[in-house]
């Protein structure tokens, strides 16, 4: 029978039973906040075993959102998935361009995906910004070359995309970039889970946490 529960209390149950499922005790505070909040995106304890952290990463990321750098998105599923009310609170901008009509017609001329357009239009903005990638493996590869050239260096890269051609590899290439970053390794991934740990860095930056017990905001 479906048991009624306030919509304040749902998350914070979900929270308490993940920290009743699994030990995080081995990550940095910061890196089970963020493992956390991806475990209650898919649901799936498994998941933080693929889960990985360049050295600091979502300290990084915490003291990046305090400075209101912007954010960059590949697909807007991801910005969809950004929390209104902490973006709101935080004043961070988030730019997501792929079905801009330059990016399209780009990508149409060059031969390449919307989402690899979108990062070429968008280099300016990467160029020292959290860029999240939750669908395109494209959109990871075209930062990494990007910054492999010198053109743009994103401060922090949440590289999440999903997908049997080219994800795995596009990640694995991420770990040895030496950019700051949080991927989760091998087909895993996707928008939901990449905003997840977005989510998570803002909560924190906003000076919240969802311990066991704790209502969300």
């Amino acid at each position: 029978m479906y048991e009624q529960i306030a919509p304040r209390e749902i998350m914070a149950k979900s929270f308490a039973i993940i920290d009743a499922g699994i030990d995080l005790s081995g990550y940095a505070p910061e890196e089970r906040e963020v493992l956390r909040r991806c475990i209650h995106a898919v649901g799936d304890f498994d998941i933080a075993r693929h889960i990985s952290f360049s050295q600091d990463a979502a300290s990084i990321g915490i003291r990046l959102i305090k400075e209101r750098v912007p954010v960059f998105t590949d697909v807007r599923m991801v910005a969809a998935g950004i929390s209104p009310a902490l973006r709101k609170e935080l004043e961070i901008n988030i730019h997501t361009c792929i079905d801009r009509q330059d990016v399209i017609e780009l990508a149409q001329q060059e031969g390449w995906t919307r989402a690899e357009a979108a990062v070429w239009i968008s280099r300016n903005i990467i160029n020292g910004c959290i860029a999240v990638i939750g669908n395109a493996p494209t959109a990871l590869w075209k930062i990494l070359e990007l910054y492999e050239r010198g053109i743009a260096k994103p401060a922090l890269v949440i590289g999440i995309p999903v997908g049997f051609v080219g994800a795995a590899e596009s990640k694995e290439a991420l770990l040895s970039s030496g950019l700051p970053y949080i991927t989760c390794t091998g087909t895993r991934g996707g928008s939901p889970l990449a905003a997840a740990a977005l989510n998570a860095i803002l909560s924190m930056a906003a000076g919240r946490t969802l311990q066991a017990g704790a209502s969300s905001t």
